[in-house]
């Protein structure tokens, strides 16, 4: 599990119940980490697992087209771009019958930059309580890993290319002010290539202007 702290900044044109609107913002989380890796030697292939804990940080700005299909109901479509650190601990891959080396990785910071198009859907429960459900097609762009692990005393190469995951996801919104909202949220990532599927939750704070 994942907790956030969310902090948007959300500015809307007034052109009635359908209407653009853009929004930035930034993130951060802390998470625990399982890493597979796989190594090819000499000796043959293998696999290694680390587990260890990390941050992530990151700033973001998406624009899009919202629609009030009724009153209490919305839909929006847009595009994100945001700008990624995954901050990781240090951790060990001890040998195993899988993997006869052993491996060391001082922490290090991996970034990346992640464009999507996505969509959502809202409803307004009374007055102050937001129902909302979303979903998305996510590219992760310019991946550079700052992990480089040792194995058997030597340096080993970290690399990773682009890759594509989809992303759903759904929130509650308490309306603690006019322009604040607190969200308890959960996401799941299916991912296609480069990494695994996960689901994380927590607590997000949304202003908006």
């Amino acid at each position: 599990m994942e907790s956030e702290i969310l902090i948007g900044l959300n500015e809307q044109v007034r052109f009635g119940k359908s209407r653009p609107y853009a929004e930035a913002g930034i993130s951060a989380s802390y998470q625990k980490i399982t890493y597979s890796p796989s190594y090819v030697s000499s000796s043959g292939s293998s696999s290694g697992v680390g587990k260890t804990h990390g941050y992530d940080v990151s700033g973001y700005a998406e624009a899009g087209w919202v629609d009030r299909i009724t009153p209490r109901t919305e839909a929006a479509a847009y595009f994100s771009y945001s700008r990624l650190w995954q901050i990781v601990e240090d951790y060990v891959e001890p040998a195993s019958s899988d993997d006869p080396l052993n491996a060391e990785i001082p922490a290090g910071t991996d970034v990346m930059d992640v464009a999507g198009l996505n969509a959502q859907t809202t409803h307004l429960v009374g007055r102050r309580v937001e129902a909302d459900f979303n979903g998305g097609v996510e590219w992760a762009l310019n991946v550079h890993s700052g992990l480089r692990a040792t194995v058997n005393s030597i340096r080993a190469a970290a690399s990773q290319p682009d890759f594509v995951y989809y992303q759903l996801g759904s929130r509650f919104g308490i309306r603690l002010k006019s322009r604040l909202t607190a969200d308890l949220f959960i996401n799941s990532i299916v991912g296609t290539h480069g990494i695994e599927s996960s689901a994380h939750g927590g607590l997000g704070f949304r202003w908006a202007f």
